[in-house]
C-alpha cells in the first residue's frame, strides 16, 4: 500500500518498524523483513516514489534501459504484504514518545526506528563548483544531464 503524505485523512498511525529512508538500506531493511514474514505493520517513509538503483543510472543517461527499470516505484517493490510506503518528509522525530511527525501533519508512532538517510553531494569548499557542475543522483539528474549533452552535440 501508498500513502502520500498530503492525504490528512490519517492523522497518526502505529507501525512496529518504521523506517526512515528508502535508498540501499532502507529498501533492503523492508525487503528483509517482508521476506521472513514477518506479520506486524511496518511503514517506509521516503520523499520520491521511486528508488534509484545508482549503479545502472547510467543506463539510463545514455539510453540503453528504461527509467522504469533503472528506478522502480516503490509500490512495486514493496508487493508483500504488511508494509506501507508512506510519500513524504519527516520533519521531526521524538524519541522519548517514538514518534514521526512529517512536513504534511502526519504523525506516525513506532517501536523500532531504522534511519537510512543516505547522502547528499558535497562539493568540498570549491568556489563555483555546484553552479557549474550537474548533479547525477536520480533519474530527473540523469535525463538533465542526457538532454544537456544531446543539446551540446547538436
Amino acid at each position: 500500500m501508498m500513502i502520500n503524505s498530503n492525504d490528512n485523512s490519517r492523522k497518526s498511525e502505529h507501525y512496529t518498524t518504521a523506517i526512515v529512508g528508502a535508498g540501499f538500506t532502507g529498501l533492503f531493511t523492508a525487503l528483509h523483513l517482508c521476506h521472513h514474514n514477518y506479520s506486524r505493520p511496518r511503514g517506509l517513509i521516503a520523499p520520491k516514489e521511486r528508488f534509484v538503483f545508482k549503479p545502472l543510472l547510467y543506463e539510463v543517461l545514455s539510453g540503453e534501459m528504461e527509467i522504469d527499470q533503472v528506478l522502480p516505484r516503490y509500490e512495486e517493490l514493496l508487493d508483500c504484504g504488511n508494509i506501507t510506503y508512506i510519500q513524504g518528509s519527516v520533519e521531526e522525530i521524538d524519541l522519548q514518545k517514538r514518534q514521526l511527525k512529517l512536513s504534511s501533519g502526519l504523525g506516525y508512532s513506532y517501536e523500532n526506528l531504522v534511519l537510512g538517510l543516505g547522502s547528499v553531494a558535497s562539493y568540498f569548499g570549491i568556489e563555483g563548483a555546484k553552479e557549474n557542475t550537474l548533479a547525477f543522483r536520480d533519474g530527473e539528474d540523469a535525463i538533465a544531464l542526457r538532454n544537456h549533452l544531446r543539446q551540446r552535440l547538436q
